[in-house]
Parts: structure tokens; C-alpha cells; sequence
């Protein structure tokens, strides 16, 4: 019910139904992460000092080998002196040079089973922006947690087909390989 007056003010009166009894809700839990079996290499690719080395440090508590980059350019160097195999590329959308996504479709070329991972923290316009929001492209929000980023990690590394930037599929990698010089 409302009742208001001029120069007195307004009175907001609220009527609710009586709660017979109170039903405790138990807190979500999370559910178990699955591990993919065998070792992993993830190359974490993050220009926030801080949250890479969090992120790091969980994934390699989590059993990982992670290499770690500030920016694209020190990943491509790190990917080039490296000679096993990068199995997953965890890396943000947003970073200055060049982005996420250019990062993704460079070494994808020439690791075309290393599966994706983009996290961001901007909004889905300027993730857009970066080519990031199209069909099959995972996508963690910061902040995220422990649990989150290990769950979207070993989902996208149990995915049956390994994650694949648009045109740069393994018989590209494989053409492109043929074409270069030794």
C-alpha cells in the first residue's frame, strides 16, 4: 500500500505471506574435474604480471608443465625454442601488440592440435572486436577461480578435436609446411 501526501513525505507499506517453514538450501557444489591423462603443456599467455603468475602456479599445482609469456612476442619466441609439443595455449584476447586471437592463429599453423583457451575481462563488443565470439571458441571470464579455469581447461583439452581457427586446419599447417624451406 502506498500513501503519500505533499510536503509530508510518502509511506511504502509491504505485505508478504507468512513462510511456514524455512527450507535450508544446501551450497552449490562443484562438480569433480575430470583429468586428462598423460602430461600437459600449456603455454599461459597473460599481460597482468600478477594474474600470471596465479594462474600459472595453479595450473602447474595442478600437475601442468606451463611456460609462461608476457605478451604474443615472447610466446612465438618461447613456441620457436621449444621443441616438444604445446598442447594448449591459454592466453588473454586483449593484450598490447598483438592480440589473443593473432597469437592463436599464428602458432596454430604450426601446432594445429594445440587446443584454445581465451580469457578476458572486457565485455563481449570488445572481445568481438578481436574475432574472438564466433561458434566454438571457448571463452573464460576474469575474474575467475581456481576451480573455473581448471574445469574450462580440462574440458577443452577432453574435447574430441582440438580447437580449430577458421581456415588454418592440419592440412593447411601440413601445405604450409611443404611450401617452407627447410
Amino acid at each position: 500500500m502506498l500513501d503519500s501526501e505533499v510536503g509530508k513525505g510518502a509511506r511504502f507499506d509491504v505485505y508478504l505471506p507468512l513462510a511456514e517453514g524455512v527450507e535450508e538450501v544446501a551450497p552449490p557444489t562443484e562438480s569433480p574435474i575430470k583429468r586428462v591423462q598423460g602430461s600437459t603443456t600449456i603455454l599461459l599467455v597473460e599481460d597482468e604480471a600478477s594474474l600470471r603468475k596465479l594462474t600459472g602456479n595453479t595450473l602447474k599445482e595442478a600437475g601442468y608443465k606451463v611456460f609462461e609469456a608476457e605478451d604474443a612476442f615472447k610466446a612465438m619466441e618461447l613456441a620457436r625454442e621449444f621443441d616438444g609439443a604445446i598442447d594448449f595455449l591459454l592466453t588473454d584476447v586483449v593484450m598490447p601488440g598483438l592480440s589473443g586471437r593473432e597469437l592463436a592463429e599464428k602458432l596454430c599453423r604450426e601446432r594445429p592440435e594445440m587446443r584454445v583457451l581465451y580469457i578476458t575481462g572486457y565485455t563481449d563488443g570488445a572481445v568481438a572486436t578481436h574475432g574472438v565470439l564466433e561458434s566454438g571458441i571457448t571463452i573464460l571470464r576474469k575474474p575467475f577461480t581456481r576451480a573455473q579455469l581448471l574445469r574450462n581447461v580440462e574440458e577443452v583439452l577432453a574435447e574430441k578435436q582440438a580447437e580449430r581457427i577458421p581456415g588454418k586446419n592440419a592440412e593447411y599447417a601440413e601445405s604450409e609446411k611443404q611450401r617452407r624451406p627447410s
